[in-house]
């Protein structure tokens, strides 16, 4: 079972990742894993996408996360997946469409196109997205010291956003949380969804 999380930076995708691991961790064997990052490609990937002083092109930048990703599958989703794992994902294809298709104007489909070669036509059974308004996201997130990603603006932010919108409300498996609740709240809905996923797909 592969599970994802989505949403703009600061909505509390890591804290509810954590937390879900740590529920089905008592009665599955769970894996908990970052994009970019988590091999020692994506974690290199990582380091040269958020430093303030690099100045990427857009189609590098798209090409870095790719190219992360790529490995991220082969050499840790394909195979945890084959051995019955649930795998949980801070950030998938979806994070690229939004961020690079929409954010960066390089079109939507284009981007998912080069995403599924990329990850060999893998899909989540389910896809997290938490949502807050980009005024809260700004007080709560954007206040301190940003990252390169974060550096683009609140423009850049306000078409990413528009970006999931548009394109998560297309897709069957997703579900959508309020992330202005309090932690718990969210930790809970986000729980009983799985939960019940798990216990449907027991009974096919």
């Amino acid at each position: 079972m592969f599970i994802t999380f989505e949403g703009l930076d600061g909505v509390g995708k890591t804290t509810q990742v954590e937390l879900l691991h740590n529920h089905l961790n008592q009665r599955h064997d769970v894996l908990t894993i970052k994009e970019p990052g988590t091999t020692e490609i994506g974690n290199t990937v990582r380091e040269i996408l958020l430093q303030k002083d690099k100045d990427l092109e857009t189609e590098t930048e798209l090409f870095l996360f790719l190219a992360s990703r790529s490995e991220l599958v082969s050499k840790v989703i394909k195979p945890s997946l084959m051995q019955g794992k649930i795998v949980i994902c801070d950030r998938f294809n979806e994070s690229t469409i939004a961020y690079q298709g929409y954010g960066r104007g390089i079109g939507a489909y284009r981007v998912y196109n080069m995403c599924m070669f990329a990850t060999q036509n893998i899909t989540p059974n389910i896809i997290f997205y938490l949502h807050a308004p980009l005024e809260y996201l700004i007080e709560n997130r954007f206040s301190g010291k940003h990252d390169r990603i974060e550096n683009s603006g609140v423009s850049f932010y306000k078409k990413v956003q528009d970006g999931y919108e548009d394109w998560l409300e297309t897709l069957p498996n997703v579900r959508k949380i309020d992330a202005t609740q309090n932690i718990e709240k969210v930790s809970s809905d986000i729980a009983a969804y799985v939960d019940e996923f798990i216990a449907n797909e027991k009974r096919k």
